[in-house]
């Protein structure tokens, strides 16, 4: 580390010639590898006491007792302990009390902006209060309701190379984006196409760009009770299936590039899937997909290879979790029919021969029992919502699959309400952009995912 001004003198010691530095001997809080040293030592605590770590996820930890299981699972210094049995937990923090200076935060309810209320035999995951605090943020009086996240018609795009965005339009910009990142990321999975689509921009935001921003921020603002229901569910505990899709060459986007003085970056696909643990959605993932694809069936390709990598994952955390869990195949809703015969025939051809590894690698998971596709018919597939914006029709069609409430009521898409107060502080807001000069915007791709533990276990928070 740099020598603090002072330190020589105050030790008494004369460096030699060419040092200007020191060796340390100790992690110091709010260095670099702080962190990770805090970490290593708490890993070597739980081990000492008998815990082991997951090689799939080094934050989470198991010990088998004689009363039982218990899990924990760390975020830096906060801990969430799991197990079927009470007086497990309270042995377990009088042995971390022995250690550190612990504090019982009790049954776990709040969590990281996540908000957790129990039933007879579920979690509800919400973020109720960090929703209302980022519409109340970056919408200031306008309160208005939108019905979709974003409407099937937007069309976002990059302008020219010469434009530029004044600094603090972008930094606005983006805190609103990375605030919905997070929420896309925990528990709303119906904006995460939505919330993808305007990351692209963050690096020179356009005015077309904030306005999807803010209608994004007006859905949320009339579906701030919807949330994730994790139950357990009887005859599907702890069995995985999975929803996968692409929408082909739905990208509008290009960019110039100043090497081959050309165009390029457009019309590539967009991947969605959506995993289930029973009926819960654990993961989701919405992105752009990284290279063009020719035709439809590659573009799904491509999809159930990013969908494959975190079926894997997410079996060998159960496996992990519960070695008496489902080894059942994992299905996988499809609705291309080429895609699946492509890959169930092993049928190359010479429009599909240069698919390469990504072809051989979904091909080798079904033939292994890892995974088995099954077709669907298109308006059934529910990952649609995460590869395209949908009307109001097709999103309350798929959003009950995905979000449910707190009470077990159905969901209600809010009606779109614009008031004339609503529109002029729209009108405001463009006002200011338009003085600040934004208008222009570059891509860049956004992957989007979140696992959740599933499993009906008390569940204590202490950091």
């Amino acid at each position: 580390m740099k020598i603090p001004e002072g330190y020589v003198d105050l030790m008494g010691f004369e460096l030699p010639e060419g040092h200007n530095c020191l060796k340390l001997k100790k992690s110091l809080y709010g260095l670099r590898q702080a962190s990770r040293q805090w970490h290593l030592h708490l890993k070597k605590t739980l081990e000492t006491l008998g815990f082991s770590s997951s090689k799939l996820d080094p934050c989470l930890f198991k010990r088998h007792g004689k009363k039982g299981e218990e899990y924990v699972a760390v975020y830096v210094d906060d801990l969430v302990i799991a197990s079927k049995d009470e007086n497990i937990i309270k042995d377990l923090m009088k042995e971390l009390q022995e250690q550190y200076d612990l504090r019982d935060e009790g049954a776990l309810n709040y969590f990281l902006g996540m908000e957790i209320s129990r039933g007879p035999r579920s979690f509800f995951l919400s973020q109720r209060k960090m929703t209302k605090e980022v519409i109340l943020r970056f919408l200031n009086k306008d309160l208005s309701v939108n019905s979709v996240p974003m409407q099937p018609e937007i069309s976002l795009n990059s302008a020219d190379e010469d434009t530029k965005s004044e600094e603090f339009f972008k930094g606005e910009y983006r805190q609103a984006v990375g605030c919905l990142l997070y929420l896309a990321c925990v528990s709303r999975p119906d904006i995460a196409y939505a919330v993808s689509k305007v990351a692209q921009y963050g690096n020179c935001p356009l005015k077309t760009h904030w306005t999807a921003v803010k209608g994004i921020l007006r859905y949320l603002n009339g579906t701030q009770d919807w949330g994730i229901t994790l139950s357990d569910s009887s005859d599907q505990r702890m069995k995985l299936h999975c929803s996968c899709d692409a929408s082909f060459a739905g990208d509008t986007d290009f960019r110039f590039s100043p090497k081959t003085q050309l165009y390029v970056g457009g019309r590539r696909s967009h991947t969605g899937y959506v995993v289930w643990c029973g009926d819960s959605p654990v993961s989701w993932k919405s992105f752009r997909q990284a290279r063009v694809a020719l035709s439809s069936t590659e573009a799904e390709i491509i999809a159930l290879v990013s969908a494959c990598q975190e079926i894997i994952w997410l079996t060998e955390i159960m496996q992990w979790i519960d070695p008496e869990c489902s080894t059942d195949p994992v299905k996988v809703e499809q609705d291309n029919t080429s895609s699946i015969h492509l890959v169930e025939k092993k049928t190359l051809r010479k429009r599909s021969r240069h698919y390469g590894k990504d072809y051989f690698f979904v091909s080798e998971k079904v033939e292994e029992g890892t995974i088995t596709l099954v077709k669907q018919n298109t308006k059934q597939v529910i990952a649609d919502a995460l590869t395209k914006g949908l009307s109001k029709q097709d999103l309350h069609r798929h959003t009950p699959h995905l979000m449910s409430m707190e009470n077990g009521s159905s969901l209600t898409i809010p009606k779109s309400s614009r008031t004339q107060g609503s529109a002029d502080c729209e009108s405001s807001n463009l006002g200011r952009l338009e003085q600040a000069g934004v208008d222009q915007s570059v891509g860049s791709r956004i992957g989007l995912g979140v696992e959740v533990p599933y499993r009906s276990w008390s569940i204590h928070a202490g950091g």
